[in-house]
């Protein structure tokens, strides 16, 4: 292991981690009701999201690949979600109210003073307590969005055109 990190840097680690969960999102992302070409020809907005809750973040990627034509990159915490903006640039900013080491606020202000990141929009909401509660449903598969989630995905839309 500390051959591993004296031969690779953590930013050369981290940034091929990203690149390879990028290239597994898209890889899973076609639905079985599209044909490929569909799916190469649908507006792809990639979308940061970074909540501290895992059951909920993974819920909530699982919805917006669902039922739209985003993806997903999740960070768990606060210096994650920095070291993601180094390496690409997201089309929007979903950050929970409530992180570990400062609110969503104080990460928005931080990560719009990023390079390249000024002009991204973020939403900012309770993602844990707004979210939590669909977590322990039956599949996502086998049941339909309840309005809430339908508004929701609504707005990201809307911050994405």
């Amino acid at each position: 292991m500390a051959f591993f990190w004296k031969r690779f840097s953590e930013r050369r680690v981290f940034s091929l981690l990203v690149t390879v969960m990028a290239e597994l999102q898209g890889a899973f992302m076609l639905h079985s009701h599209e044909s490929f070409s569909q799916e190469k020809t649908r507006s792809l907005h990639l979308i940061l999201l970074v909540t501290t809750d895992v059951q909920v973040g993974s819920f909530l990627q699982q919805v917006i690949d669902r039922e739209t034509r985003h993806r997903v990159l999740l960070a768990f915490h606060e210096q994650q979600a920095l070291r993601v903006v180094e390496e690409v640039k997201p089309d929007l900013f979903l950050l929970d109210y409530e992180l570990v080491e400062k609110s969503g606020f104080a990460l928005y202000e931080q990560l719009h003073t990023a390079r390249r990141c000024a002009d991204i929009p973020a939403f900012l909401s309770p993602l844990r307590k707004r979210f939590a509660r669909y977590v322990n449903l039956p599949s996502l598969e086998a049941r339909e969005l309840s309005s809430e989630l339908e508004r929701f995905l609504s707005t990201l839309e809307e911050l994405l055109v």
